[in-house]
């Protein structure tokens, strides 16, 4: 492997696991989430309730993922297909929300679009360290 093989992979591998991370702290929302009460409020402040502190961490931690292998991507790749992007990241947000609305309810729009963003940019990360393999082995 060369140098710029070696960089990828270790941003790929860094960025998954934290990805991953990003999953298991949305899981952990949706394992501590509690409906509302008949009032529509808490007796607790939204920060102190630990559905929500999953949510934002989970949210914060995958946009942190999306920065980071974005970093680390050609921009020629990125805008030479904005239009392709934005809509699979927008198809992905809807899954997503789809899938996480039926456990987190309103906390899915922390977490759907910005696990979309992860994972629309870890992708794309995984797809230039594929093409920079390839590159050098042929």
């Amino acid at each position: 492997m060369v140098r710029t093989e070696r960089r990828l992979g270790r941003w790929l591998l860094g960025c998954g696991i934290a990805f991953c991370f990003a999953l298991l702290l949305a899981i952990g929302a949706a394992a501590f989430y509690e409906a509302p009460n008949v009032l529509g409020f808490s007796g607790t402040s939204l920060w102190q309730e630990r559905d929500f502190q999953c949510s934002f961490a989970s949210s914060g931690l995958a946009l942190l993922v999306a920065w980071f292998a974005g970093k680390q991507l050609e921009r020629s790749r990125i805008f030479g297909r904005l239009l392709l992007h934005a809509l699979a990241w927008l198809g992905l947000t809807g899954c997503l929300f789809l899938f996480w609305s039926h456990y987190v309810f309103l906390f899915t729009l922390l977490i759907a679009p910005s696990h979309a963003a992860a994972g629309l940019r870890l992708v794309l990360l995984w797809r230039a360290w594929r093409a920079e393999v390839a590159w050098r082995a042929g």
